[in-house]
């Protein structure tokens, strides 16, 4: 049986939280309930950060999993900082996020 890599699991469950928000909003807004301009303006208000929370939350997954990845497959120890200064170089080299718990990153 295959398995789904952790960082795939994590992002599904982003995804899901926010397909529920969105549903949410959608049945609110066609569920023959009549909305003014200010309650949809208000609406909006409150989605804005919910997305910008689920956007937040998906990048630093990426970023932690990123990191954790690139120092499980450093060939000697190294500081955070050394490991964020390899991650943020385009040209070093990572392992990717969808590294198995079963596979040894390089």
């Amino acid at each position: 049986m295959t398995t789904i890599p952790p960082f795939v699991q994590q992002i599904l469950g982003v995804l899901v939280r926010a397909i529920v928000v969105w549903l949410a909003g959608y049945l609110a807004a066609h569920a023959d309930v009549t909305l003014s301009e200010n309650q949809i303006g208000n609406i909006v208000t409150y989605l804005v950060p919910v997305v910008a929370v689920l956007a937040w939350s998906v990048y630093q997954k990426y970023q932690g999993r990123l990191k954790f990845l690139t120092a499980a497959a450093a060939p000697y120890a190294m500081t955070e900082h050394e490991i964020e200064d390899i991650v943020s170089d385009p040209a070093i080299p990572t392992p990717s996020v969808n590294t198995n718990k079963d596979e040894i990153p390089r």
